[in-house]
């Protein structure tokens, strides 16, 4: 079998939606974004991302366990309903980019909230 035929055999089972690791297919499009980046008194930054291309919660869970293992985040949590993360980090040690590189490399979209 060729690439061609495996686009074809995957569009025909998955109706050219992305297959989840829980076997459920998610929608790529993007939900509206509401929150933004603040500074804490401390120094330390706080921000909201809404996470696009989550399937279901072990999903969330990659991009949890991804973005926890960056050096300088002090606190994370993402909402499975709204898939809203909101974390507070360091920016001394981690900016935006290095957060939304993580979430990528979980195999979702990191997009700041506004």
């Amino acid at each position: 079998m060729n690439s061609t035929e495996d686009k074809g055999i995957f569009s025909k089972i998955f109706g050219g939606k992305k297959p989840s690791c829980c076997g459920q297919t998610s929608s790529t499009s993007a939900p509206a974004s509401i929150a933004n980046e603040a500074k804490e008194a401390d120094g330390l930054s706080s921000a909201t991302f809404q996470i696009v291309g989550l399937g279901c919660a072990c999903e969330g869970q990659i991009v949890e366990k991804r973005v926890k293992a960056l050096r300088g985040v002090k606190s994370f949590s993402l909402n499975p309903i709204t898939n809203q993360m909101k974390l507070t980090y360091d920016p001394a040690a981690l900016s935006v980019e290095d957060i939304q590189s993580a979430v990528r490399k979980a195999g979702a979209t990191a997009v700041p909230a506004r």
